[in-house]
């Protein structure tokens, strides 16, 4: 690795081809959430991977647009709590998660498409219920217009007051989508 010049050598990289225990040689990771409680890249799956990034001193953004929306009934009858009942644990695993002063903790950003039913919510709760997170919601032009006024106005409020970021919805060249991460 010390003759390969195609690595940048700043920061998080130069430090982990230092010492490469407990740390991640990257700044920020992507996950996007699947509508399942258990199973590859499911909840419970994204809990553990924030877990191991933040341990290592990597940021996880988190992307929620493929849960269902609160009240849905899905395909086993079971009522479906929503992308935002799940925000508070990203907020208490990334309190809960130290990395001892040997890296600055990793953040967790947590995201959302604008067309999401759960919008309103998720733009709409308090700074005390998430306070070990950040929040992204990710828009183009097509979700904007489509927007309610009552959503577009949340979203430029939850903008001014520092609770919200946007980030606009990217694909590359074969026309995936590209997560937005940290």
């Amino acid at each position: 690795m010390d003759d390969n010049n195609m690595i940048a050598r700043t920061g998080r990289v130069q430090n982990w081809l230092d010492d490469p225990t407990d740390a991640l040689p990257v700044s920020c990771t992507v996950i996007n959430v699947k509508d399942s409680m258990w199973g590859k890249d499911s909840i419970t799956e994204s809990w553990d991977f924030c877990t191991y990034a933040l341990q290592n001193g990597a940021g996880v953004a988190v992307h929620l647009s493929e849960l269902r929306p609160k009240g849905t009934i899905g395909s086993t009858g079971k009522i479906a709590s929503g992308p935002c009942a799940f925000m508070p644990i990203y907020s208490a695993i990334n309190n809960a998660v130290k990395k001892g002063n040997r890296y600055k903790s990793g953040a967790i950003v947590l995201h959302i498409s604008l067309g999401h039913e759960d919008i309103l919510e998720f733009i709409q709760m308090s700074r005390d219920e998430l306070q070990w997170v950040k929040r992204c919601v990710n828009l183009n032009q097509e979700l904007w217009d489509q927007a309610s006024d009552e959503v577009r106005e949340a979203l430029l409020k939850g903008i001014a007051r520092g609770d919200i970021w946007l980030g606009k919805i990217s694909y590359d060249k074969w026309g995936r989508r590209i997560f937005l991460n940290v």
